[in-house]
């Protein structure tokens, strides 16, 4: 199945030569959507493993230990 996708060269050879001047504007809105899509995801994966790992392993442990004996 992705040997079709992979040649797009031998078909638009004669039956569609009108597909040269398209991938030109198709590389341009490729760039600006990688761009803010890296930033966003990195940043709210952080901060949202830092308050859950902190207030677990901490007050759980130790409450625990000492009222239980």
């Amino acid at each position: 199945m992705p040997a079709l996708k992979l040649n797009p060269v031998p078909e638009p050879k004669s039956p569609e030569p009108k597909r040269a001047p398209e991938p030109g504007s198709m590389p341009e809105p490729k760039r600006p959507v990688q761009m803010p899509g890296q930033l966003p995801v990195p940043e709210p994966k952080r901060p949202v493993q830092m308050p859950e790992q902190m207030p677990v392993p901490g007050p759980k442990e130790p409450v625990a230990g000492p009222p239980v004996r």
